[in-house]
């Protein structure tokens, strides 16, 4: 089995954020491994959660799986700032895989980024703004901040308050540029990296159309 290490990083504007490493199985130091960075808000509470492999899992990912087979997994913990969700994703990301590489034996060129939910709005973001993964998995992603603000979700229940009192943090007007500026949509272009994107029809809480959206459009480009 790999062990598990709590990581302590800083971000570029000196917040002090903590992090979960899983070290694979047999790590020899001598060596270069690949690894996954699994984001959504604050998951190095995952430090000493065991995970029994296996091919079902709710959340689509199962670290042990991936330690056993060679990979590091990290879960970074994200700090965020009103009004720049995905700025803030993208600061701490980064700063936690620079951070990692400097403490244990990583090949940089074999980086992948796993997120789903919110984790999956956060993903799209980044994969827009930095070339730092070599492949990424999102699923059931927010792209469309405009069009997920002035919908509903699969309870019949606005979405407003998911951007006004919760996850999303902005405070801004839905025809503002902060919300064009946070939708992964608006830097799309940028994305280089391949991506799997995944989604489930019968999802109540994330429409499986921002899915679509980001499929179709990483497609036309």
């Amino acid at each position: 089995w790999g062990t598990s290490k709590l990581i302590h990083y800083e971000t570029k504007d000196r917040k002090k954020l903590k992090g979960a490493l899983f070290y694979p199985a047999d790590y020899d130091s001598s060596k270069l491994y690949p690894m996954i960075v699994v984001i959504y808000e604050k998951p190095s509470r995952e430090l000493h959660t065991y995970m029994a492999p296996s091919f079902e899992s709710m959340l689509g990912f199962n670290a042990t799986n991936y330690t056993a087979d060679g990979y590091f997994v990290l879960y970074p913990d994200i700090a965020y700032e009103l009004d720049t969700p995905g700025e803030s994703a993208l600061k701490c990301v980064e700063s936690a895989v620079s951070s990692v590489m400097r403490q244990a034996s990583i090949d940089p060129s074999a980086i992948a980024l796993v997120g789903h939910s919110f984790g999956g709005y956060e993903a799209s973001y980044i994969l827009g703004k930095s070339s730092l993964f070599k492949t990424a998995v999102i699923g059931a992603p927010m792209v469309d901040l405009v069009s997920a603000y002035l919908t509903l979700d699969g309870h019949g229940k606005s979405n407003i308050v998911r951007f006004e009192s919760s996850q999303l943090r902005i405070s801004k007007p839905f025809y503002s540029d902060t919300f064009l500026n946070n939708s992964p949509l608006s830097t799309i272009k940028n994305i280089e990296t391949p991506v799997l994107i995944w989604t489930g029809e019968n999802d109540k809480q994330l429409d499986w159309r921002h899915a679509m959206k980001l499929h179709i459009g990483l497609w036309k480009m």
